[in-house]
């Protein structure tokens, strides 16, 4: 069995396909785009009914007023990004309200930014 270090939970994780490109994309997040360990949180558990107590965002950005300001969902590699993937990163956000949601498998990386409750293709924030 493999591990992979989380540098935001710090710990040791298996090793497993979706695990890489959450690891992958945390350090796209923070060594590419600037944001600090300190503003991400790895599978945040939501908690608004019954129904979303087991639903957990792969990655959640929160902006300096510690607002949710981007919903991370990773997908593996060889997982083909598909609709009912997309409508999982946004039906996190119904709780979260991030102004951005992104879904990545490493090879396909989609950003969505929400004005008006309406869902627009953008892409990534950096870090301001």
């Amino acid at each position: 069995m493999s591990f992979i270090y989380d540098t935001i939970r710090k710990k040791q994780l298996v090793f497993t396909p979706e695990e890489k490109i959450r690891q992958f994309f945390i350090r796209y997040l923070t060594l590419s785009l600037h944001y600090p360990k300190s503003a991400l949180r790895i599978e945040k558990k939501l908690y608004q009914t019954q129904k979303w107590q087991k639903k957990r965002p792969d990655i959640v950005v929160y902006d300096h007023l510690c607002k949710p300001f981007i919903v991370v969902e990773c997908k593996a590699e060889n997982v083909n990004i598909s609709n009912d993937d997309i409508i999982q990163a946004m039906n996190y956000n119904k709780y979260l309200n991030a102004p951005y949601v992104i879904i990545t498998n490493k090879k396909e990386t989609f950003c969505w930014e929400l004005k008006d409750n309406k869902y627009t293709p953008t892409k990534i924030p950096n870090y301001k």
